[in-house]
């Protein structure tokens, strides 16, 4: 039996190669079968369920989702509920602390009655809609407060009068200046953070409001590459990207990823390059 290194959110982890607990995201889910995914489970992996997976499904339910859940629910007693960003973000304001070793996953639990007896899609219940309605309107709200901070990537020096050939090497070179410049990092985030937020001089790669910072930052980078002068973007598209940060934090701050979603991988690979990917 492989040594366990370290707890993760409470969930025994291993490092390196033998690292097998893994957040799980929706594009993966809907990829394979139910037998597939039970699989996995039976050769070891640990499936860490975002709360974002749940927002991610009931904001818009159809017979799609309804099936990732009977997948889901054919492992449930071998998955695990990891915390949501906002619970990690109020964890280590109370404690100082990085919220992956101070807070435990939970059992996953589905309502005994949401799948019925037959084959059709379940209809949700008067308090999952209207859930899903305030995951919508949240979404909304914060996709206004992003896009003027991503547009404005423009002013960073080396945008200024850049060549369009000359781009995609300043892109590069920024991404992996979130990657590897910490104080640079922990200086944004002063600059920005709450009067109740962590320190800066205290955060590093171990807390979630580090790697919230790199990844809206990252982020922030792809969207002004593809829309800074102006080009016109789908709002659906660009709240789409907002769930795909909060998968990538999480899975992140948990070291695995389990995803075939191939920019969220290639975020993940760069920003916890001891981690683990299962695609």
């Amino acid at each position: 039996m492989k040594k366990v290194n370290c707890l993760v959110f409470g969930v025994p982890t291993h490092k390196g190669i033998h690292r097998s607990f893994v957040a799980l995201d929706k594009s993966f889910l809907q990829a394979i079968s139910g037998a597939q995914l039970q699989y996995y489970v039976k050769e070891g992996w640990t499936f860490g369920i975002p709360r974002v997976l749940w927002d991610e499904h009931f904001r818009k339910w159809d017979k799609k989702r309804f099936a990732n859940l009977k997948k889901l629910r054919s492992v449930e007693k071998d998955l695990v509920l990891l915390p949501a960003i906002s619970e990690m973000f109020r964890t280590e304001c109370e404690t100082l602390k990085p919220a992956p070793i101070v807070l435990k996953c939970q059992a996953v639990e589905f309502k005994p009655d949401m799948f019925g007896n037959g084959t059709q899609t379940a209809e949700l219940d008067s308090d999952t809609r209207a859930t899903g309605g305030v995951i919508t309107k949240r979404l909304e709200r914060r996709l206004n407060q992003m896009v003027p901070v991503w547009n404005a990537f423009k002013q960073i020096p080396e945008f200024e009068n850049a060549k369009s050939e000359d781009m995609p090497n300043i892109v590069k070179l920024k991404r992996e200046q979130i990657r590897d410049d910490r104080e640079d990092m922990r200086g944004f985030y002063g600059n920005h953070r709450p009067a109740t937020a962590p320190p800066p001089e205290l955060i590093d790669e171990k807390w979630a409001h580090f790697r919230w910072i790199q990844v809206h930052l990252l982020a922030g980078l792809d969207f002004f590459a593809s829309y800074g002068l102006g080009a016109p973007f789908r709002r659906e598209d660009m709240i789409h990207e907002l769930i795909d940060l909060d998968y990538l934090i999480t899975a992140i701050l948990v070291g695995g990823l389990v995803s075939r979603e191939r920019r969220m991988i290639d975020r993940f690979k760069l920003l916890r390059p001891d981690g683990v990917v299962l695609k």
